[in-house]
């Protein structure tokens, strides 16, 4: 395989494993081949190894298999038993992301502090998991510990763990538990390797479901044009040994379990999320809400 000048994967940096492969250091150079080679799926989801944050990435995307959206296939002369219609593999909702502030600083990846950095996706557990160590600009060190995997024993569920620890300090700690919608409108593509490109939003929004301080989001969507219907939900189980608070919020695109802690030394604080995508072109919207 031949890599680009300079984008030649580094052995001090992916030292060789029989089970793992592994990143002990950040890597911007090769934002777009990791995330290929760190996502996890079961053949129905698949989601791209892109970070917890959300932020940065090359291509944030969670597929379904056989959710897509149809265009019209043009043809200088039309003649029988030509294709009238194209299908897409389209990105859903995000629903992996989860940020963290600690005494107000959020931790964006690139421009952090890190003191220790490990991501291994582990074939033998098919997890993907990240340690990292970071120190704030007040001197706060941050251990922050994530995994990430898509169950084979439920197709429609992908589950997530992201601890937390403050080693040196206390601080007020707030871990916001999210899902976006985000359309990137792009021009169909000529190059014949690459996707339909759409202009105009895919995803037409249709419920929101949500309860004032609960951990559980639903939001359905159906595409424009193949008329294929998909709901998403995000639920949680969250520890701490201490005092907080937690506010939902939600939208057409965006839904947010927060969690305002008051976060002491030492102690670690672990929030379990649960994902599914449920997707139909019979059902009605809000069976598949229920489904969810």
């Amino acid at each position: 395989m031949k890599h680009p000048k300079g984008r030649k994967p580094d052995p001090a940096i992916y030292p060789p494993d029989e089970w793992n492969l592994i990143e002990n250091q950040y890597n911007p150079s090769l934002l777009d081949e990791t995330e290929s080679i760190y996502s996890v799926g079961n053949g129905y989801i698949g989601i791209r190894g892109g970070p917890e944050e959300g932020v940065p990435s090359f291509q944030n995307a969670t597929y379904v298999n056989g959710f897509y959206e149809s265009w019209p296939i043009k043809y200088a002369e039309d003649a029988y038993g030509y294709a009238k219609t194209g299908q897409t593999i389209v990105n859903l909702p995000d629903c992996k992301k989860i940020k963290v502030y600690v005494d107000d600083e959020p931790f964006y990846l690139p421009e952090a502090q890190i003191l220790q950095y490990e991501r291994r996706l582990n074939m033998r557990s098919a997890t993907l998991d990240r340690e990292i160590i970071w120190e704030t600009p007040s001197g706060i060190q941050v251990r922050i510990c994530s995994r990430r995997m898509v169950s084979f024993l439920e197709r429609h569920l992908a589950v997530m763990s992201y601890e937390v620890e403050l080693l040196n300090s206390d601080a007020p700690l707030v871990i916001s538990s999210e899902m976006l919608y985000k359309h990137n409108k792009q021009p169909s593509a000529n190059d014949p390797r690459k996707s339909k490109g759409f202009s105009n939003r895919i995803l037409l929004p249709d419920i929101q479901q949500h309860e004032p301080n609960s951990s559980r989001i639903v939001l359905s969507y159906k595409t424009r044009r193949s008329g294929m219907s998909v709901a998403c939900g995000i639920d949680h189980d969250f520890t701490a040994d201490m005092d907080y608070t937690i506010q939902t919020k939600c939208h057409e695109d965006f839904g947010a379990v927060v969690y305002a802690i008051q976060a002491k030394k030492g102690k670690t604080i672990r929030l379990n999320k649960f994902i599914t995508y449920h997707t139909t072109k019979i059902a009605s919207a809000e069976g598949l809400c229920d489904r969810a």
